[in-house]
């Protein structure tokens, strides 16, 4: 009977005698490993038993009832720790079950709202997947999957211009639309939903100042300097009877759903206006409903096209007449102070079609009454004495200085690049803002400022006007005008505005703000960015290729309304635009 302590020593000596061979060990001691041994089993007292068990070294561990104070401290410490913890890593698990991967729609909707290259969405998905350990972001492969069923069909490209036949980008914004609101066309139970309106505005613009890239054109007369644009924004989508909006465009001033149809390089003309008119009105007249098969029926939207986004430009152009005349009623400067004259002149309503222009009509307002202010000290609305020349100058400078001192602002200074002057919304908004420092620094009446300001706000405003409120009110400021400033004849903008804009108010078939050409004007600098960061340089076809894509991709409706949207801060309109709405806002 040997202990095991024993046998163990036994084992060792003739594993060693052997050289640590076990063949060797197994040959010759084949009889004693053969037999029986019988081993002795002692008691094991229970501090043993827990010192053998502990997987910890060194002194063995007390059991809590024989622990100091301090030790049993420490231990109830470290079980809350380590619970919390516990707690915590199970309701992480909990949190990751019910994520679920983002949807590559979604996803392409963060892109364009971030304005993210491939190679920044590549990097930020490995970082996030990798720190939570799940698929959240999608490979970028099926992003160019999902990118390439949004676009519609019949795109041509060649190197000067890209455009999408008008009829495909319809019936792709028509079902873009429906798929946005497919839970309220599911709702609506009536056949109504059947036959709908699509409403929307289009128009062209010209821009210059555009980046002249090292490619070669085929032709040596192109360059890509200027380029021109003609762009489509829906903006309800209504019942045939009228009585139901299915989607209405919360943003219709903004470059979100600002679709393009066709961009191309060439500088902005008259003829190029008038050419760009006849060949998308024939395209018009041509349309064809749009059919689309959501929740197992068949909806056919009609489409209703709005040329209102234009310019005063482009208005003279279609209507061949001059900048300085009315292309309404016809009347020339000298006339437009005498109001009963315009009042009583026959209007050609069909060019009621091309709106008011809210954006071009808040800059002509404040040029003029910059101009005002320059030759106040003269009072002639046309300046040829040289003297009389200097003393308008010197004026002009100093109205430009307490500007910039006092505003900010710098005005009437030419931009680089034969790209305008320095006169845009943004110093014509900041001008209206401030009726009372606008007055102190360039001498116009307060009031009269005021009052102007009220009805840019009103026509700007997406809100239903009150026509005949508006008129009583434009006309009041008319006659106001032209008694103080007398000496001064309204421009042709501002004429438009104040005589014939509650006729063109009563003829739009939507809020006269919603017609805005705001949204094609911004998206130049859209084109631009698209042009310069989002596009390929390998070709020029490639190029234009790209920008179209990413074009049609921001302004997708179903893409864009992944989005959320800042609320309207209704504060900012003045109080005395409220009385010449018809709605309570």
């Amino acid at each position: 009977m040997q202990c095991i302590p024993n046998l163990c020593k036994q084992i060792a000596d003739y594993w060693t005698r052997y050289d640590r061979k076990k063949s060797s060990v197994l040959k010759y001691k084949s009889d004693w490993l053969n037999q029986n041994e019988s081993i002795p089993v002692k008691n094991i007292s229970k501090k043993y038993q827990q010192r053998v068990q502990s997987p910890h070294r060194g002194r063995q561990k007390l059991d809590f009832e024989e622990s100091s104070a301090r030790t049993k401290r420490r231990r109830i410490a470290h079980l809350a720790e380590l619970d919390e913890s516990a707690i915590s890593s199970l309701r992480t698990e909990c949190e990751m079950k019910n994520i679920l991967p983002a949807d590559p729609d979604e996803v392409i909707s963060l892109l364009m709202e971030t304005a993210m290259s491939k190679n920044q969405y590549l990097l930020i998905r490995n970082f996030v997947n990798s720190k939570i350990s799940f698929d959240f972001f999608p490979c970028y492969k099926r992003i160019l999957n999902s990118k390439k069923k949004r676009y519609p069909e019949n795109i041509s490209v060649d190197e000067s211009h890209a455009e999408v036949e008008l009829q495909s980008l319809l019936d792709n914004t028509a079902s873009s639309i429906l798929e946005l609101q497919a839970n309220v066309v599911e709702t609506v139970n009536d056949d109504s939903i059947e036959n709908l309106v699509l409403i929307g505005k289009w128009g062209f613009d010209g821009s210059t100042g555009h980046s002249e890239y090292k490619q070669k054109f085929s032709n040596n007369d192109l360059d890509d300097k200027s380029l021109f644009v003609t762009s489509y924004v829906p903006l309800q989508l209504i019942s045939k009877s009228g009585n139901k909006i299915i989607w209405k465009n919360p943003r219709p001033s903004s470059t979100r759903y600002c679709r393009p149809i066709r961009f191309q390089f060439q500088k902005e003309t008259s003829q190029l206006s008038i050419n760009e008119e006849r060949y998308f009105k024939e395209k018009i007249n041509l349309l064809k409903r749009s059919v689309i098969f959501i929740h197992n029926r068949n909806i056919n939207v009609e489409h209703s096209l709005q040329l209102t986004m234009v310019d005063g430009k482009v208005c003279n152009a279609l209507t061949e007449s001059s900048s300085a005349k009315c292309y309404i009623c016809g009347a020339n400067p000298k006339e437009m102070n005498d109001l009963d004259k315009c009042l009583n002149k026959v209007v050609n309503k069909e060019h009621f079609e091309f709106g008011l222009s809210p954006l071009h009509a808040k800059i002509r307002f404040f040029e003029y009454f910059l101009h005002i202010s320059y030759k106040s000290s003269v009072k002639m609305w046309q300046v040829r004495d040289p003297e009389k020349k200097l003393e308008v100058m010197k004026r002009k400078q100093k109205i430009q200085k307490e500007f910039r001192e006092k505003m900010g602002l710098i005005v009437d200074k030419p931009r680089d690049g034969g790209r305008g002057s320095s006169n845009d919304g943004n110093v014509a908004r900041k001008f209206f803002s401030n009726p009372k420092l606008a007055s102190d620094i360039t001498g116009i009446d307060e009031n009269l400022i005021h009052r102007c300001a009220t009805i840019l706000q009103a026509i700007a405003s997406g809100y239903k006007i009150n026509a005949k409120k508006f008129n009583e009110y434009a006309l009041e400021t008319a006659k106001q005008l032209t008694k103080k400033y007398s000496w001064y004849y309204l421009p042709a903008t501002v004429h438009k505005v104040l005589i014939h804009g509650s006729a063109i108010i009563e003829h739009a078939i939507i809020s006269i703000g919603e017609l805005s050409e705001e949204a094609a004007e911004s998206n130049n600098k859209e084109i631009k960015k698209c042009r310069l960061y989002h596009s390929r340089k390998m070709s020029r076809i490639i190029t234009n290729t790209d920008i179209l894509n990413a074009l049609l991709l921001r302004s997708d409706p179903f893409i864009t309304g992944q989005r959320d949207l800042e609320k309207k801060d209704k504060s900012t309109l003045l109080e005395s635009v409220y009385s010449l709405l018809e709605e309570t806002l």
